[in-house]
């Protein structure tokens, strides 16, 4: 067998082989021997970038196993310290042969943990996570260990909620085989009886919503910093008293240009002449969003990519990127182009909505919901049907609550409005605590 060979009559391979039948087989003591033994092989080869690389491989191989033993002399009351040593001296040795090596820095994280080093550790989980984006092991120690990738992933996750409960409604309004799409209603207007200059405004009126709703966020955002600034001996009143205000200026000016600037790379090529006088650009872009195709080369090129990458959407992540912190998050790089893609995400589909609902015509339909909800109260009471826009002192007769409710609610979301339209005259009425739909929201 192999493992009964000389060492020395055997290749790098051969060896590195034997090593994972012993690691597999459970006796990391021969483990370790052949491991040891296919790395003296390796040097006595001719160095290259290649070697290098499978060098690291069996260092981190050979850290492995050493981790095992070291869990082993554990279990058994034994002091496992200097094997752990000896397995993170592989794991750091692996990780300069080639430093783009995932396993080896991860190796290094894991002696470091049993070590009690959590500063190093966490710094190597945060190296073997820019080496292996994704890697679903990496990602439960960085939320355990991390508290800024933590907190990143929370708004990340907040974020992807939002966008997956957009798109439903986008897909609702598009969809060619739903009952209640909105796809006939939009594509005639858009396509056959607007003009250039009514696409041009509809457009226009999307993107002013979005820009619109983020200085809403971008405000409350700018008022935290100065605050907590404030708190940290960061900033004064001043001798004037309005400090803390010129500091809520400063960081609301920063951020608005830096939402503006999202909006506007994302829209870019939407909000154009060619988009105005060709209809098909912007209702490719439609199917392409509710399909979750968006991130498709011709509709996020690379010089696009580039772009937002290049930006600092500190709107979710202030706190997280450690723009208020004394040093940037180690991972600040990464997080940032992912939160700007997310973003884009949001962007789009709030100006898909925002446009299909212009083009549709639902205000008229939200403004026929309303009505329709009036009078199924009405019957229910045993009151005449009203026409829209119709009053009468019968309303009175209601319940009052009911009458209150009515009078205050605001108009129902374009899914609402569709569901009680296409409802029969005995279905219940929608619930008065769900919300309008606000096509531009970012959060």
């Amino acid at each position: 067998m192999v493992a009964d060979l000389e060492a020395a009559d055997l290749t790098m391979a051969e060896l590195k082989a034997a090593g994972n039948a012993a690691f597999k087989a459970r006796d990391y003591e021969k483990a370790v021997i052949h491991y040891t033994d296919a790395i003296k092989a390796a040097g006595a080869d001719s160095s290259s970038a290649a070697d290098d690389s499978e060098v690291a491989k069996l260092l981190a191989n050979r850290s492995m196993a050493r981790l095992k033993l070291a869990d082993a002399a554990g279990a058994k009351a034994e002091s496992p310290s200097s094997v752990l040593v000896l397995a993170l001296e592989d794991a750091q040795a692996g990780t300069k042969a080639d430093p783009q090596y995932a396993k080896a820095h991860f190796r290094e994280a894991q002696c470091c943990l049993k070590l009690g080093r959590a500063d190093e550790a966490l710094a190597a989980l945060q190296r073997t996570w820019l080496c292996a984006p994704g890697d679903p092991e990496v990602h439960k120690l960085l939320l355990a260990q991390d508290i800024g990738y933590a907190k990143f992933h929370d708004a990340l996750a907040r974020l992807d909620t939002s966008t997956a409960t957009k798109r439903e409604n986008l897909t609702m309004m598009v969809s060619r085989g739903h009952p209640r799409s909105l796809r006939t209603q939009y594509y005639g207007v858009w396509m056959k009886h607007w003009e250039p200059k009514d696409r041009e405004s509809a457009l226009c009126e999307a993107f002013t919503h979005i820009i619109d709703q983020f200085k809403q966020d971008l405000k409350g955002e700018a008022k935290n910093r100065a605050v907590a600034e404030k708190e940290h001996g960061k900033v004064s009143f001043g001798e004037d008293g309005f400090g803390v205000m010129r500091r809520v200026q400063e960081h609301d000016a920063k951020l608005q240009d830096e939402g503006f600037a999202l909006v506007s790379i994302v829209l870019e090529d939407l909000i154009t002449e060619n988009s105005y006088d060709n209809p098909e650009i912007f209702c490719q872009h439609v199917e392409a969003v509710g399909e979750g195709r968006e991130e498709e080369p011709r509709f996020l090129t690379p010089s696009k990519l580039e772009r937002m990458a290049a930006l600092r959407p500190e709107l979710l992540m202030g706190e997280v990127i450690g723009t208020t912190r004394p040093k940037p998050h180690p991972l600040r790089e990464w997080m940032i182009p992912k939160m700007a893609l997310n973003l884009r995400k949001q962007v789009l589909i709030g100006c898909c909505i925002r446009v299909i609902m212009s083009a549709a015509g639902l205000v008229g339909c939200q403004v026929e919901a309303i009505n329709k909800m009036r009078n199924m109260r009405r019957e229910a009471n045993g009151l005449v049907p009203l026409a829209p826009g119709e009053e009468s002192e019968d309303d009175e007769i209601m319940c009052r609550n009911d009458y209150e409710e009515y009078k205050q609610r605001q108009v129902p979301s374009a899914g609402d409005a569709k569901r009680l339209l296409s409802g029969s005259a005995g279905e219940a009425p929608i619930a008065a605590n769900v919300p309008a739909l606000e096509a531009g929201s970012l959060v």
